[in-house]
């Protein structure tokens, strides 16, 4: 069946299944003890009274408030200037890093440069008059050594024209102390030029370093001034906020469909009323709000099912700002009104708006409101297997006592006497039923499971439901075809039941195209005849099936096998207001 594995409610052998299930009661004094004490329950988890406070205020009393942060902030004046003040401070800090480096190097260059050339610091005296001196002596040991080797080249012009004698004895030796003297002069002259050119290195390294340290402290200056000016603008609450909120700010959750009671249905739970869950379905309402995720800057008490954000509200708080749709918006949410009085001290959270969500946004808001998602679905947000769509409280109530076990009567026209957990299996099918969703009923063999699921049939019988314009389906094993046709026969005789089995099938399809339809109101049959016939039951004209009831289901339990898929086809056909039941066990 369609919904067999979807939308089914299922018991283990020997209990009962449902929000809640029920134990099986042995004797009647311990039934009436516990449905008094279900009423009582029941009694304890109404909605408050609404009529002096209007009926809808239980619902509403969770107001939210949303600030354009910000807008707000740049309507301070100060986020512009701010962040050009943080971005120079950033600048500054590390220039002046940097600056701190060049001076310690600088500082090693001169210590090295005046190590290495013996330069010792002379009181009253800078390297620049050092450097003077050492130049004046450079220049006159170059002098020196000038007027040496002109003496050096004369003796040497001399001696090449004299003859050998004493004469010549007298210039050699004259030459030989005079190359002496000129190679000292040499290494003189060497000797002050690399003092020379150390002392102007030093000079210079000790010009930068001066400079250097000028700049820096120019910009500790303006680094301290920069620093005032950041915590001037930080100062404002708005932009305390908004640091705070860039650092915490989170992505925007998704949008969901939330479904919230109207006030027929709030002030019915008040008196007690029971409702269907189709009844309860037409009684909603639903619009487009943003899942909060956590209860971040809610109150302790708050459910899960109160954090929601109408999707309005923050449209509206993104218009406040300059309309500029290509940057990110931040928002603050928090609660308003009586509740912001028990918020915990961080009470605001954050939500970053990228452009492409605050389009989403505004799209959602110029949509007509959702509409009332269907029984199955509401089901699932019920148990957490949907995440579009988000129930309030007073929903949730309203759902789960729907689901409980209405006060069902035993069909008169029943031959047989029910036990006490056979009355409670049968509620427990009528009204899920009645709610339109599945049930399996898994008890173990022998506890009656054909019996309850014939008391259902009477029901539906009695309730004009099921009859030969739309006749109920049982498919069965081939080994229990006769069993199920013998015992309806002989439980629920104003049942009439046909036999979908072997030639008789030939009279069932001339039947449906007769006008008064069936004259049955069960359909018998087996899996392999379902099998074989899913086509021609889902395409042939006349009534289709309004109760579809599986026996031995674990038949089906293989998705891709031909019998689920012709149970499926069948069932699919019948449309979503027919009646599905699963036996196994």
């Amino acid at each position: 069946m369609s919904h067999v594995h979807g939308s089914l409610q299922a018991r283990r052998p020997g209990q009962l299944l449902g929000p809640p299930a029920q134990k099986r009661q042995p004797t009647e004094s311990e039934g009436r003890q516990a449905r008094q004490s279900a009423q009582h329950k029941l009694h304890d988890s109404r909605i408050p009274a609404c009529a002096e406070q209007g009926v809808s205020q239980q619902q509403d009393s969770v107001s939210w408030r949303v600030r354009n942060l910000t807008h707000e902030a740049e309507l301070c004046l100060g986020r512009v200037e701010l962040r050009q003040a943080q971005q120079r401070y950033a600048v500054l800090t590390a220039s002046t890093a940097s600056g701190n480096r060049r001076v310690q190097k600088l500082k090693f260059e001169l210590n090295h440069v005046t190590a290495s050339a013996g330069i010792e610091p002379q009181s009253g005296k800078t390297l620049s008059d050092l450097n003077e001196k050492a130049k004046q002596i450079h220049g006159a040991a170059e002098e020196n050594l000038i007027l040496t080797q002109n003496n050096h080249d004369r003796l040497r012009q001399e001696i090449a024209v004299l003859q050998p004698g004493p004469a010549l004895l007298a210039s050699s030796e004259e030459l030989r102390k005079v190359h002496e003297d000129l190679n000292e002069r040499q290494q003189t002259a060497s000797r002050t030029r690399r003092q020379a050119e150390a002392t102007e290195r030093a000079a210079e390294i000790s010009c930068q370093l001066d400079t250097e340290i000028e700049w820096q402290s120019e910009r500790e200056r303006q680094l301290e001034a920069t620093a005032a000016t950041v915590r001037k603008f930080q100062a404002s609450p708005v932009l305390k906020e908004l640091v705070a909120a860039e650092e915490h700010a989170e992505e925007v959750p998704p949008v969901v469909v939330y479904v919230r009671a109207k006030q027929e249905l709030v002030c019915a739970l008040e008196g007690n009323r029971c409702f269907s869950l189709a009844e309860v379905a037409r009684l909603l309402e639903a619009r487009w709000e943003v899942a909060l995720t956590s209860n971040v800057g809610c109150t302790e008490n708050m459910e899960k099912s109160e954090l929601a954000l109408p999707v309005e509200l923050l449209v509206k708080a993104l218009d406040e700002g300059p309309g500029d749709k290509c940057s990110e918006v931040l928002l603050a949410i928090c609660l308003d009104g009586p509740a912001a009085d028990c918020m915990r001290p961080s009470s605001s959270r954050y939500l970053l708006v990228r452009p492409t969500t605050a389009s989403t946004l505004r799209g959602r808001a110029k949509c007509k409101p959702p509409s009332v998602p269907s029984c199955v679905e509401l089901l699932r947000a019920l148990v957490g297997l949907s995440h579009s769509v988000m129930l309030h409280g007073t929903v949730q109530k309203a759902i789960q006592a729907a689901l409980q076990s209405k006060l069902q009567q035993v069909p008169r026209g029943l031959k047989a006497t029910l036990r006490t957990y056979q009355v409670e299996g049968f509620k427990w099918l009528a009204s899920n039923a009645e709610n339109g969703i599945g049930s399996l009923l898994a008890d173990d063999m022998g506890l009656g499971k054909t019996l309850q699921t014939a008391s259902l049939l009477l029901h539906l019988k009695e309730r004009n439901q099921i009859g030969p314009r739309r006749p109920a389906l049982v498919v069965t094993p081939f080994s229990v075809l006769t069993s199920w046709q013998n015992e309806l026969e002989k439980w629920t005789p104003s049942l009439s039941c046909f036999l979908y089995h072997g030639k008789q099938r030939a009279d069932y399809m001339l039947s449906r195209n007769a006008q008064d339809g069936l004259l049955a109101d069960v359909v018998l049959t087996t899996y392999g005849t379902l099998q074989v016939d899913s086509e021609k039951l889902c395409t042939a004209p006349g009534p289709k099936f309004a109760c579809i009831v599986l026996d031995e289901s674990q038949a089906v339990k293989n998705p891709n096998s031909q019998t689920s898929r012709a149970v499926k086809e069948v069932s699919s056909a019948c449309g979503s207001g027919c009646v599905r039941v699963a036996l196994s066990g």
